[in-house]
């Protein structure tokens, strides 16, 4: 038998979550947490990603600079080589979605069932300031960005 109280509860959102009526940027600030969320004007920093989303971003440009298709499996196995360890398909494509909702990447299809990911302008710029800072703090000279 159960509780009025508890019957009554199954019908709120849990804690931390959204009301399934509430704007899609309420649900991302609260499913993600207060420290990483899309901004009022859209935006996402560099500091506002996880290490994960970052190195996601980091990966889909060395593809596209390898030539090589960005696709959630080749996305995948590149991360797989380089922590060393199997990434969680659930893990992958959270975030790869997270990213596409803030306008970092952008998805595409190459069949009906494969998708493709690229960076938005907004990565590109976000990915080539972070060098430039980097470069900058170890005093290594690094051509200006392009654009």
């Amino acid at each position: 038998m159960v509780s009025a109280k508890r019957r009554e509860r199954g019908t709120r959102p849990r804690r931390g979550e959204a009301p399934p009526d509430a704007p899609s940027r309420l649900r991302i600030e609260r499913r993600i947490g207060s420290d990483r969320h899309c901004r009022a004007d859209g935006g996402v920093g560099w500091n506002d990603l996880t290490g994960f989303q970052r190195d996601l971003l980091t990966t889909i440009r060395l593809c596209a600079q390898e030539e090589r298709i960005p696709t959630g499996r080749t996305i995948k196995d590149h991360l797989e080589v380089q922590y060393g360890k199997d990434i969680n398909n659930g893990r992958l494509y959270q975030n790869l979605g997270y990213l596409v909702e803030c306008g970092l990447v952008e998805k595409g299809f190459v069949d009906g069932r494969t998708n493709t990911y690229s960076l938005a302008p907004t990565a590109v710029a976000m990915l080539d300031e972070t060098v430039h800072d980097l470069a900058s703090i170890c005093g290594i000279p690094v051509p200006a960005p392009q654009g």
